[in-house]
């Protein structure tokens, strides 16, 4: 690049990078920093609030999402301007659950059916959902669809094949 900036000027570039696919964490943070500069017909080579060079770890400012988060009009004390992260959040799931019911007054002996409806709102399916529903002591469980463990309602949901929500798609 033989690009040489005047004052306010600027260039945007794209950089592409592809997410390797044994990577299983939530975000990724990619850090970017201006390693070199340099003035012509000019007695000091220097960037008056930021110091170029090739160490990420070394700047002050610029994490992720904060106040200081491309600061770039103070003197270098907040935030050295020549270095900026972004964050990338990756495909995940995002399980809410809802439970409602249509019988509001019952009596004892009475069977009492909740509806509870499991939603993903995140961007990538899941499967090997387990449900449990805290069976409060004053009431028996007597839907044979699900388990009994410890006294809780329990349904597994192992396979698409089995039930909708084993590989639940966003």
């Amino acid at each position: 690049m033989n690009w040489r900036p005047f004052s306010g000027e600027c260039r945007n570039y794209a950089l592409h990078l592809s997410i390797k696919d044994s990577y299983i964490s939530a975000n990724i943070i990619n850090y970017a920093e201006i390693s070199n500069g340099a003035c012509t017909n000019v007695k000091a080579n220097a960037d008056i609030d930021s110091t170029p060079d090739t160490n990420k770890e070394n700047d002050k400012g610029g994490q992720p999402n904060t106040a200081n988060d491309n600061k770039i009009d103070d003197n270098g004390t907040d935030d050295e301007d020549d270095h900026d992260p972004a964050t990338v959040s990756l495909n995940l799931y995002d399980l809410s659950l809802s439970k409602t019911v249509k019988t509001r007054r019952a009596s004892a002996g009475d069977v009492i059916v909740f509806d509870l409806t499991i939603r993903n709102n995140g961007q990538a399916p899941v499967s090997g959902v387990t449900l449990v529903d805290y069976v409060p002591k004053t009431t028996d469980l007597v839907d044979t669809t699900w388990n009994s463990v410890n006294g809780n309602a329990v349904k597994e949901f192992p396979s698409p094949e089995i039930f909708c929500l084993g590989n639940l798609i966003p």
